[in-house]
């Protein structure tokens, strides 16, 4: 009897140790690097086949913003990339506003730091603009693998990082904007905290903090994450708390550096109210798509598809948001409640932001973990086949979704400014 019970205490005690290890720990795992590179590799040049030709044989022309002499680089060029350029070339004080009051303060300044202190080493800052992005997408690719099998398993996480690639409007974590480095950061702040390592994943969120506005959300929710690892009780709050107060910091940088060059620290709110005053996120969905709607959506020149920019990035959001909420089981709560507070403060932050949405979501990477859970490949019976079926389906669609939009994003088309 004795035998009996010590045998029956070391099974539950064996199990318990098996739940409590992450599953991507397991011998055997799979380097996801090959994969990555792999995925990052082909997608990079199929996208660049289909960017040259747009330009090339495009139907509607295309405005060059600026040029770095090679057509195969300047795909990867539009909209706010020239603004970003410039800072890190000659600096916030330097660049010159547009004849429409809009001014390079309105952009935070991590992208473009980066860019300049890589620029010096490779002696091009546009080289190293579009270094830095790739190398930032490279990495948060790998720290969505990482994150995914921690929780989930290998199989799950090759999916979610295939889907990162596939996603409508993923090539622009290569171009000259900060998606990239916002991914890396991001997603790597979300890992360490699953990992408990509360000082780098705070130092990262504080990163973030200083690349985009909305890099601030970091701080709120990593407090609740912090909160339910110790299920919610106050008492379980340990010193290492405190490392979330890194985050607001970072935009205390980004103020400082206001001040320093202006002596207004609130510069880039201002900057910022030019393109367009903070509303409601939900009256601006709806004006969204009732400009869409009035515009019936015609598709006519880069210069005047405002309605169907505007209609796209509100439809698009709409699907995210539900299917966040509908899937968000496996990414949990928190993260769920991280994606939404994205969407809303990206449509609060001015009444034109429909019009970037399409880009916005791309760094919102619970997406592709709820994609990757709703394709499951392994194979059961009917159910499996029709599963299966579905996975290609989708990612045929995604294919195609992201070469059109791309062809038109690089003829300066308004489908993710």
């Amino acid at each position: 009897m004795g035998r009996s019970r010590s045998q029956a205490t070391r099974s539950k005690q064996s199990q318990q140790s098996e739940r409590d290890t992450p599953r991507g720990n397991a011998i055997g795992a799979r380097d996801p690097i090959p994969y990555i590179l792999t995925l990052w590799c082909v997608s990079r040049v199929i996208l660049t086949g289909i960017g040259v030709g747009a330009r090339r044989w495009g139907v509607f022309g295309h405005r060059l913003l600026m040029s770095s002499g090679y057509e195969w680089l300047d795909i990867w060029i539009a909209w706010d990339a020239r603004w970003y350029y410039p800072i890190a070339y000659v600096g916030y004080l330097a660049t010159p506003a547009d004849p429409h009051g809009f001014t390079a303060w309105a952009f935070f300044p991590l992208y473009p730091w980066v860019t300049r202190a890589v620029a010096v080493v490779v002696g091009n800052t546009y080289v190293a603009a579009l270094l830095v992005s790739n190398v930032s997408l490279l990495i948060g690719a790998w720290f969505l693998y990482k994150l995914v099998e921690q929780s989930h398993n290998g199989a799950m996480a090759r999916r979610a990082v295939l889907f990162l690639f596939l996603f409508p409007t993923a090539y622009v974590f290569s171009c000259l904007m900060t998606e990239g480095l916002f991914l890396a950061l991001s997603v790597g702040a979300w890992y360490y905290a699953r990992q408990r390592n509360w000082l780098l994943a705070s130092a990262l969120g504080m990163a973030s903090a200083m690349t985009r506005m909305v890099g601030l959300l970091m701080a709120p929710l990593l407090a609740l994450e912090y909160l339910r690892q110790r299920q919610w009780h106050l008492t379980s709050i340990r010193p290492d708390v405190l490392w979330i107060g890194l985050v607001p910091i970072g935009l205390g940088v980004v103020m400082a550096t206001g001040y320093n060059l202006t002596g207004n620290p609130w510069k880039f709110v201002e900057a910022q109210n030019v393109w367009g005053t903070r509303s409601n996120p939900l009256w601006t969905l709806w004006q969204s798509l009732e400009t869409a709607w009035q515009g019936q959506l015609i598709l006519r020149d880069a210069a005047h598809n405002s309605p169907l920019a505007m209609g796209y990035g509100a439809i698009l959001a709409i699907v995210a948001t539900g299917g966040l909420l509908w899937g968000r089981k496996p990414i949990g709560m928190v993260l769920c409640l991280w994606s939404v507070a994205h969407i809303l403060v990206s449509f609060a932050s001015n009444s034109l932001s429909a019009h970037s949405m399409p880009r916005f979501l791309a760094v919102i990477f619970p997406l592709y973990l709820i994609l990757a859970s709703c394709m499951p490949l392994a194979p059961r019976a009917t159910r499996g086949r029709m599963r299966r079926v579905a996975f290609v389906i989708t990612v045929a669609a995604l294919i195609l979704l992201q070469a059109a939009t791309f062809a038109l994003w690089t003829l300066s088309w308004k489908v993710a400014m």
